[in-house]
C-alpha cells in the first residue's frame, strides 16, 4: 500500500511542479520525496535477495575495536563495504542501520545529481527513478548503489573539469564495488563519443544497442582476448557477460523503454 501512495504522490508532484510550473514549496517537497524513499528502503525488513545475504554476513563482522587486517582478506567484498558494515555495527548491532546509511548515501547524492543536471524536471526524474530503479538500487544491489552514487559525483566533477575529484570518486566507487571501473570506462568512452558531430554519434549509439541484440558472442570474444589475465576481475566480468541471470536473458520492456527514451532525450536536447 505504501508503494502505491508514494507513486500517487510523485505523479502529483511531477504534474504540479514540472508540468504546471508551480513554484511554492518546491524545495520542501523535493526534500520530502527523497526522505520518504530513504525511510521506506532503510526500514524495510528482508526485502531483496541480496539484502538477506548481507544481513547474514553482517552477523560475522567485528566492530571497529576488534577489526583486523585479516578481516579484509577473509571476506569476498571490497574494503569500503566491509568498513561501512563494521562502522555501523560499532554504533548499533542491527542491520537496519546499514540499510538506512546506504539508502541515505545513494538517494541524497542521486538527488544532488538530479538538481544539478535537470533542475526543471526534478519531480519527473523522481517519478521515473521510483518506477524503474528505486527498488533495485535500494533493496537489491546495495553495494552497487553506493558505488553508483560516487559514480554520479564523478560525472559532476568531470563536467566541472576537476580531474582530481573524478579520480577520488572513481577510486571510492571501486573500493565499494570493483566493477564500477568497467562502468566508468564505458561512460568515459561515450563521453568522448558525445563530443563528436551528431552524424557520427548516432551510428555509434545504434551499433552498441543493435549488436548485442543481434549477436552477443563478439562481446565474450573481446572480453576473453583483451582481458586474458587470470584474475578475479576477469573471471567475474566473464561470468556477468555470459550469465543466464544477467546478460543472456531476453530484453524486457523497461530496458527497451529506458534505452530509446534516452536516445530521444539526447536527439531532442541536441536539436534545441
Amino acid at each position: 500500500m505504501i508503494y502505491i501512495v508514494l507513486f500517487i504522490y510523485y505523479v502529483f508532484l511531477a504534474l504540479l511542479y514540472d508540468v504546471g510550473r508551480y513554484r511554492r514549496y518546491r524545495r520542501l517537497h523535493f526534500f520530502v520525496s527523497l526522505a520518504l524513499m530513504i525511510l521506506v528502503s532503510g526500514l524495510r525488513y528482508r526485502v531483496g535477495s541480496d539484502t538477506v545475504v548481507y544481513m547474514d554476513d553482517f552477523k560475522y563482522y567485528p566492530d571497529l575495536f576488534h577489526l583486523r587486517w585479516n578481516d579484509f582478506s577473509d571476506v569476498r567484498y571490497e574494503p569500503f563495504w566491509i568498513l561501512l558494515n563494521v562502522c555501523c555495527k560499532t554504533l548499533c548491532n542491527d542491520f537496519f542501520l546499514v540499510q538506512c546509511v546506504i539508502s541515505m548515501i545513494h538517494i541524497v547524492i542521486w538527488g544532488k545529481f538530479v538538481k544539478k543536471v535537470c533542475p526543471t524536471l526534478c519531480f519527473s526524474m523522481v517519478l521515473f527513478y521510483y518506477m524503474f530503479e528505486y527498488t533495485k538500487q535500494n533493496m537489491e544491489v546495495m553495494r552497487e548503489a553506493v558505488a553508483l552514487a560516487f559514480f554520479l559525483l564523478a560525472i559532476l566533477a568531470l563536467d566541472e573539469r576537476k580531474t582530481w575529484k573524478v579520480m577520488l570518486y572513481v577510486i571510492t566507487a571501486f573500493l565499494f564495488h570493483k566493477f564500477s571501473l568497467v562502468v566508468f570506462g564505458l561512460f568515459f568512452g561515450f563521453y568522448l563519443v558525445y563530443s563528436l558531430k551528431k552524424i557520427y554519434v548516432l551510428p555509434v549509439i545504434a551499433f552498441f544497442i543493435i549488436m548485442p541484440i543481434v549477436q552477443r558472442d563478439w562481446i565474450y570474444t573481446i572480453i576473453e582476448n583483451i582481458l586474458s589475465l587470470d584474475t578475479i576481475f576477469t573471471k567475474g566480468l566473464i561470468f556477468y557477460a555470459t550469465s543466464d541471470q544477467y546478460t543472456m536473458i531476453e530484453y524486457n520492456w523497461k530496458g527497451v523503454l529506458v534505452t530509446f527514451l534516452a536516445i530521444y532525450i539526447y536527439i531532442h536536447g541536441y536539436s534545441m
